[in-house]
This record gives C-alpha cells, structure tokens and sequence, in this order.
C-alpha cells in the first residue's frame, strides 16, 4: 500500500467516530435517586434549550461544523492523487448524511441524558433559577444559539488547529501503535485476528 493511501485511510477513520455528544451514545439509565422535581424542571430545561421542531437542524448544523473544521485540519495537500484526494473528501462530505439516521434515533436518549445529568448537577432550587432564566426571551436566545458558536470564525479556526494538530499526534501514534501491534503478533501468533 503506498503512503498517501494509508495516510487517506488513516486519516479517514476516526472522521466516522466523530458524532457531537459522543461519549454520551452509552446506553443511558434513570438518574439514581433523582429529584422528580428537578428531573421535571431538567426535562423542562431540554426543551427550552433543544425545541423539539428543531432539535435534529441543531444536531445536524453541529456535525455538519465539526466535520468541516475536521476536514479543514486535515493535511490533504499530502495526497497529491487526485483521485485518491477526491475519494477522501467525498468519503468526509458523506458522514453527516451516514450518521444523520443514527443521530435521529438517538435524540430522545441524548435529551433524556441531558435532562437527568442536570438533575444530578443542580438542586431544584438552582433549577427553578436556570429555567426562568431560560423561560426569557434572552434565556430561550442564549440556549438555542449556544451550539451555533461552534460555527463562529473564531471558534472555528481555533477548533480547525486543534484538528490539525490532532491528527498530527494520531498518525505519529498510529505508527507506532502498528509496529508494536506487529511485533505482538509476530511473537504471539495465535493473536493474529482470523479472517
């Protein structure tokens, strides 16, 4: 395989991994001896803050951002093929449509999430006080727009570095890992995966 195709590959995979809230998909459970009240005025938070009528545009604007300022960090200039090149970036320009049937099925658990951490993180009382924040015409303004900061030039610049610098640090561990990973194999043969 040459350098620039396991580079693409390389630098392919973990773009698919990249749903907003990831490390939320765990299977969410009911908040441990949660407040009923304060799971209320969490539900009530969610909804406020996430419109049900536009809860999949907002999860769909926050990957669609998160992906270009992937995309944007990506060291692309090293594949000079530029059909491998375009391979890659329609591979990119396809996740949010790949993960958009597995983000819609996982909205309701993602806000049921939500709804119960801030019912671990806040007292009813700390509730009652964000919600009538929230209950505003500032408030409402504040909550729904929050994740279009990932959009802001600033932000998205910054966040593109961070990518950039990102995959920088994957594909020198990515080759380490791979020559352990060998090794391993090589003196532990029985570890080889079957195919």
């Amino acid at each position: 395989m040459k350098l620039s195709t396991k580079l693409a590959l390389l630098m392919a995979m973990p773009v698919l991994g990249a749903a907003p809230f990831g490390s939320a998909l765990a299977e969410t459970t009911a908040a441990p001896n949660a407040d009923p009240q304060a799971l209320a005025l969490g539900q009530e938070l969610v909804t406020i803050a996430f419109p049900p009528e536009r809860r999949q545009d907002m999860m769909d604007k926050i990957t669609g951002s998160v992906i270009q300022q992937m995309k944007a960090g990506m060291p692309l200039d090293e594949i000079t093929d530029t059909g491998l090149r375009k391979l890659l970036l329609d591979y990119i320009d396809s996740v949010p449509t790949v993960l958009r049937p597995t983000t819609t099925a996982f909205l309701p658990k993602q806000m049921d999430a939500i709804a119960q951490a801030y019912a671990r993180m806040f007292t009813p009382a700390q509730l009652r006080d964000i919600v009538a924040f929230a209950r505003t015409p500032s408030g409402q303004e504040y909550l729904q727009r929050s994740a279009d900061i990932l959009s802001d030039p600033a932000v998205a610049a910054a966040n593109t570095e961070y990518f950039r610098q990102v995959q920088q640090i994957n594909k020198a561990n990515s080759a380490a890992l791979a020559q352990k990973v060998a090794a391993y194999i090589k003196a532990h043969p029985d570890a080889a995966p079957k195919r």
